[in-house]
């Protein structure tokens, strides 16, 4: 029997294609914002990335400490939703 093996390899990261996606990212969430679509930072710059990718078939990653930092920016953004009200009063599931 043979035993799979897992053997990931993380793609590099082109900077070439990253830099103008993450300057267009901002941009189009500005604008997502500007036309009052639901949440603009996330879906926005999403949808831009996954046209660029899927249009020119790019096969590349964020450097790991840019990505870190987004997972942080997204637990910052989901934690200022809740306040001490909300952790007090019982939950109804």
């Amino acid at each position: 029997m043979a035993t799979p093996t897992l053997n990931h390899t993380r793609l590099p990261t082109d900077w070439y294609w990253l830099a103008p996606m993450l300057v267009g990212g901002v941009l189009i969430a500005l604008i997502w914002k500007r036309l009052k679509l639901p949440n603009p930072w996330i879906f926005g710059p999403m949808a831009l990335c996954a046209l660029v990718t899927a249009c020119f078939d790019l096969h590349t990653a964020l450097p790991i400490e840019l990505s870190n930092y987004g997972q942080l920016m997204i637990g910052c953004t989901l934690g200022g939703f809740f306040d001490r009200k909300f952790f007090s009063r019982p939950q109804s599931f």
